[in-house]
C-alpha cells in the first residue's frame, strides 16, 4: 500500500502562504520570552538590549527579518519549524516522538529524508539558527552595533520558534481524528481565530493569558549555560517542543469536548468555559515552554559575546560622571520596586539594577511592600523566609 502525505504535509508542499498555514512565529510569545531572556543577560549586554528591546523584538518577531533580500518568502518561512516527525506522520504518539529523537542532526541527511517522503519544505530552524549565531559572533568583533540588535533579534526569534510545539511536527496545524475545526472559507475573523488547535494552543491562549504569563514566566540567570553548538542546543529545545504534543492536543479535544463545541458557532459560544480549561491544563506547559525559550535566547546571545572575547558593549562607551553612579542601597532597604510594575524584589536582586533609580519605590520589609499590594518577585522570592541559594 503505498504511503500517503496527510493533508497537514500537503499544504506545506506549497508553502505558508499559499496553503494559509499560520505562520510560524507568535507576536505575544516573542514578546514575552524576549523580554525574559534580556531580564537575564549579565551586564553590559543587559542595559544594552533592554535599551532597544522595541528593536530587538521586532527583528525577533520577524517584523523586520523580511528585509533581508538574499531570501525569498518560502525559503524564510522554513526557518521557523522543522517537521522531527516527517518518518512517523500517521502513527501513535510513541512512534512520532521516536522518530523526533532519531532525526538526523546534519542538515544533508536531513534533506535526505524529507527527499524520501516527497516534501520539499520541511523546515530549517536548527540550521538557520547556527548561521545567525555566527553572525552575530561576528558583529559583536566587528563591534556593529545595528548588525548586533539584527543578528541577536533573529537568534532570540528562532530560539523562540523552536520552544513552540506544534513548530516541531509536520502535522503544524494540529488537526487529528477528533480534533475540531472547521472550514476557513465563510468563517469570521473571530471565528477563524480558533479555528484549529495550534491556533487555539499557541496563539489565542497565550493572548488571552499574556498578562499572566509576563509575570510567570521568570528563569534565574544562573541557569544560562554556555552554548557551544548551536544547532545542537535548538534540537534539544524542538525535541522537548515534540513530546509536549501528545498532553496539548488531549487537552484541546478534552476541552473542546467539556464545552460541547462541534463547529465555529457553538465554539465561540463556549469559548470562555474551553480556554478556562485550557488555562489550568495547556497554560503551563506552554509556560514552560517559553521559559526554555528564554534560556535559549539568553545562552545564544552570551556565547557569541562571549566567543568575541566579551567586547565593552556598546564600544563607544562615555566617560561616567560623578554624578551619574548610583549609590548601594541602603542596608535598611530590603524590598525595591518600581512605579511601572507591581512586582517587588529583595534589594539584591538582579532586576533591581533594571530598574532606573527615578523609578524605585523602597520598602523596610515586604509586609509594608505586600499591603501596598506588591506581588513578589519569582526569582528572589522575597516572601521566602530567608534569600533562594546562590550559585
Amino acid at each position: 500500500m503505498p504511503w500517503v502525505l496527510p493533508a497537514a504535509v500537503l499544504v506545506l508542499l506549497v508553502g505558508p502562504e499559499e496553503s494559509g498555514l499560520p505562520e510560524a512565529h507568535n507576536p505575544t510569545a516573542h514578546d514575552i520570552a524576549v523580554s525574559a531572556a534580556v531580564a537575564i543577560l549579565p551586564d553590559p549586554l543587559g542595559s544594552f538590549f533592554e535599551s532597544n528591546q522595541a528593536e530587538l523584538t521586532e527583528y525577533a518577531g520577524g517584523a523586520r527579518r523580511t528585509a533581508d533580500s538574499k531570501h525569498g518568502p518560502r525559503d524564510r518561512a522554513e526557518w521557523h519549524y522543522l517537521m522531527l516527525d516527517v518518518g512517523a506522520v500517521g502513527t501513535d504518539w510513541a512512534a512520532r516522538h521516536a522518530a523526533a529523537r532519531e532525526f538526523p542532526i546534519h542538515r544533508a541527511a536531513a534533506r535526505t529524508l524529507f527527499e524520501q517522503h516527497g516534501i520539499t519544505a520541511g523546515g530549517k530552524l536548527p540550521w538557520v539558527l547556527k548561521d545567525h549565531h555566527h553572525d552575530l559572533v561576528r558583529a559583536f568583533e566587528r563591534g556593529d552595533e545595528q548588525a548586533v540588535l539584527r543578528e541577536a533579534g533573529v537568534t532570540l526569534g528562532l530560539a523562540v520558534d523552536a520552544a513552540l510545539p506544534f513548530n516541531s511536527t509536520a502535522d503544524q496545524d494540529g488537526v487529528q481524528e477528533g480534533h475540531l475545526k472547521w472550514e476557513a472559507s465563510g468563517a469570521s475573523p473571530e471565528a477563524g481565530r480558533h479555528r484549529t488547535p495550534r491556533q487555539r494552543l499557541q496563539g489565542e491562549l497565550l493572548r488571552r493569558f499574556k498578562m499572566r504569563l509576563e509575570y510567570e514566566v521568570r528563569v534565574w540567570p544562573a541557569r544560562i549555560g554556555r552554548i557551544d553548538r548551536p544547532t545542537e542546543a535548538a534540537f534539544e529545545v524542538l525535541r522537548e517542543s515534540h513530546a509536549c504534543l501528545a498532553d496539548l492536543l488531549a487537552i484541546d479535544a478534552e476541552s473542546v469536548a467539556r464545552a460541547g463545541a462541534t463547529d465555529a458557532h457553538s465554539f465561540l459560544a463556549a469559548s470562555n468555559c474551553y480556554y478556562d480549561r485550557l488555562g489550568k491544563f495547556a497554560l503551563p506547559i506552554m509556560e514552560s515552554r517559553l521559559e526554555a525559550a528564554a534560556l535559549l535566547g539568553a545562552g545564544l546571545v552570551r556565547s557569541a559575546w562571549e566567543a568575541a572575547n566579551r567586547p565593552d558593549w556598546p564600544p563607544r562607551q562615555v566617560e561616567p560622571q560623578a554624578e551619574s553612579a548610583q549609590p548601594a542601597p541602603s542596608p535598611a532597604v530590603q524590598y525595591i520596586g518600581s512605579r511601572n510594575s507591581l512586582v517587588v524584589h529583595r534589594a539584591g536582586c538582579p532586576h533591581v539594577a533594571r530598574i532606573k533609580p527615578e523609578n524605585r519605590i523602597v520598602f523596610r520589609t515586604f509586609a509594608e511592600a505586600s499591603a501596598a499590594g506588591r506581588i513578589p518577585c519569582k526569582v528572589c522570592k522575597p516572601d521566602a523566609p530567608e534569600p533562594p541559594d546562590k550559585p
